[in-house]
């Protein structure tokens, strides 16, 4: 009479299911999987006294096909998936991995970074007051012979920084030590280096304000405005510009390429390399297009660190991008302990610690039109006043001061950020490579056919949402992007690139997964499963009650 009557089988288990389905987020339920539910059920029906020995029996073949059951039910409603790589992430999973490494971030910069950290902002976003010290730091850089400096730089180690994994590691390297002398240069009257977001450029590099007076200046002949007279200091040419026809990479498409590369470093690195990095150099043209020569044009410097800027959003997609090196370069593995352009590569990956800089997105740093004056909270300069120019001149712990500047707004008129970002009416195709962009970079053609194969499949998943009217994958919520099928095409294609002869992608193919398994069909059959499996919940609970 002291034993307390337990549930049916089906009932318990009904019960322990309707827990878990009830959770209001997958890490509320962390503590319940198909073992542990499978469990909870034969505890159920496990005798609590001899009494019981027949329901025990009968209950011990119900509760294994309950746990059968429950592995189905969990698979189906808890989100889980498997990766490209074979590693099976659940959303909470990565909802710690993206926590951790914000977290992580923080305390980097509270701890290291103790007079503050640098913010580099979007060129268009800089004050009227920040534009002209830029400005006039890149006169003063050329006429005292430090533009030539990396220029030379750039030269004798092409063979090193360019067509291998260190191709954004060592850019990395010399930008930090030409960022050092441009804030010198610049008096601190700008944050950090702004950096170009040539993806927002990409559709219509013709129509772009950075073509203007108001910034760097004309897209052909020899540099005007400010940078007048700006000459090689080898031949006395003048530096120049011949901007191209044709499209660059417009951001879904960059978007999904550092989605699709998010196992490999040197698969980003080719990526961008290969993609928007050359597609701007040949576009510009003029000495952007001569890889000797383009340092001496101001914007090589604005378009790497945009560069920089996209490998800061493929690292943020979580812990492991954000230390990630892998690769070979003369048949010989990188490494994290390598020397760099005279740092340790390990220290340019963790860049908020030892570099102690940030991005500000496209936008985030639009002075307000509202008042004639703008204080700006993000405005940082340094507490020297000159930086010797050296590799190991750099300052990592006192390379700014928070402080306030009054200045005008900067004259932009581009339009508000949703048109800016994802207004676009097609997915362009990229302009061709000049035979003399070519014969100067030096690209394998093997590599430079797959990565272009890459891009148009990229072109046409992001135009196929266009059509369906669906959004834009962007540089903001890379790790959120769901390619369906496409997805393991292009993950397949980008882990070959650092073999001899990498893979292409072929429009037929893409076209064929998209059949197969369009994006956005996920969700549909998810909301499908759920539906199914509440009504299967509801008859199975119906079914205890009748038992």
């Amino acid at each position: 009479m002291g034993t307390t009557a337990r549930p049916p089988c089906l009932a318990g288990f009904i019960l322990q299911l309707a827990r878990f389905l009830s959770c209001p987020r997958p890490s509320a339920c962390s503590s319940l999987s198909a073992s542990t539910l499978g469990l909870r059920v034969h505890r159920l029906c496990a005798k609590p006294d001899s009494s019981m020995a027949a329901p025990a029996a009968r209950c011990s073949r119900a509760s294994l096909l309950a746990a059968v059951f429950a592995a189905v039910l969990l698979v189906l409603v808890a989100g889980t998936h498997v990766d490209a790589a074979g590693t099976t992430t659940t959303a909470a999973a990565k909802s710690a991995t993206t926590a951790a490494a914000a977290t992580s971030s923080k305390s980097i910069t509270a701890t290291l970074c103790t007079k503050g950290v640098r913010t580099r902002k979007e060129l268009r976003d800089l004050t009227t007051a920040e534009l002209d010290a830029v400005k006039k730091a890149f006169v003063m850089l050329y006429k005292t012979g430090r533009i030539a400096h990396y220029v030379n730089m750039h030269r004798d180690n092409s063979a090193v920084a360019h067509n291998s994994p260190h191709f954004l590691i060592w850019h990395r390297a010399m930008l930090a030590m030409f960022e050092a002398e441009f804030l010198a240069a610049a008096e601190n009257k700008v944050a950090g280096l702004p950096y170009w977001a040539s993806t927002l450029d990409a559709a219509e590099p013709s129509k772009s304000q950075v073509f203007t007076s108001k910034y760097f200046g004309s897209s052909s002949g020899c540099l005007d405005g400010a940078f007048a007279g700006f000459v090689h200091d080898d031949d006395g040419k003048c530096v120049s510009r011949a901007l191209q026809q044709g499209a660059w990479v417009v951001e879904p498409v960059q978007a999904i390429l550092t989605r699709a590369s998010r196992n490999s470093y040197s698969a980003f690195s080719t990526y961008v390399e290969y993609g928007s990095h050359a597609a701007v150099h040949n576009g510009v043209g003029g000495d952007m297009a001569n890889l000797l020569k383009s340092p001496w044009d101001p914007l090589f410097w604005m378009h790497h660190a945009g560069v920089d800027w996209f490998w800061s959003k493929w690292q943020a997609q979580s812990a492991a991008n954000a230390a990630m090196y892998d690769g070979k370069h003369n048949n010989q593995p990188v490494s994290k302990t390598e020397d760099v352009n005279g740092f340790v590569a390990n220290d340019l990956l963790d860049y908020q610690k030892t570099l102690c800089y940030v991005y500000a997105d496209p936008g985030a740093g639009t002075p307000s039109t509202n008042t004639t004056t703008s204080t700006s909270s993000t405005a940082s300069s340094s507490s020297t006043t000159s930086v010797p120019a050296t590799k190991t001149s750099i300052d990592t712990k006192s390379t700014s001061t928070t402080s306030t500047s009054t200045s005008t707004p900067a004259p932009t008129s581009r339009p508000s950020p949703p048109d800016w970002l994802h207004g676009l009416t097609r997915i362009p195709d990229l302009g061709a490579f000049s035979d003399d962009f070519l014969a100067s970079f030096q690209f394998p053609r093997a590599r430079l056919d797959a990565v272009m194969s890459h891009v148009r499949v990229a072109q046409r998943w992001a135009g196929k949402r266009l059509v369906d009217g669906q959004s834009l994958p962007s540089l903001n919520d890379v790790q959120n992007i769901d390619l369906g099928a496409v997805e393991k095409l292009l993950t397949d294609a980008a882990a070959s690139l650092a073999d001899d002869a990498p893979k292409t992608v072929s429009a037929d193919a893409a076209g064929a997964a998209e059949e197969t398994n369009t994006p956005g069909k996920s969700g549909a059959v998810a909301q499908a499963v759920g539906s199914g499996v509440a009504v299967l919940a509801a008859v199975a609970a119906v079914a205890a009650v009748v038992v």
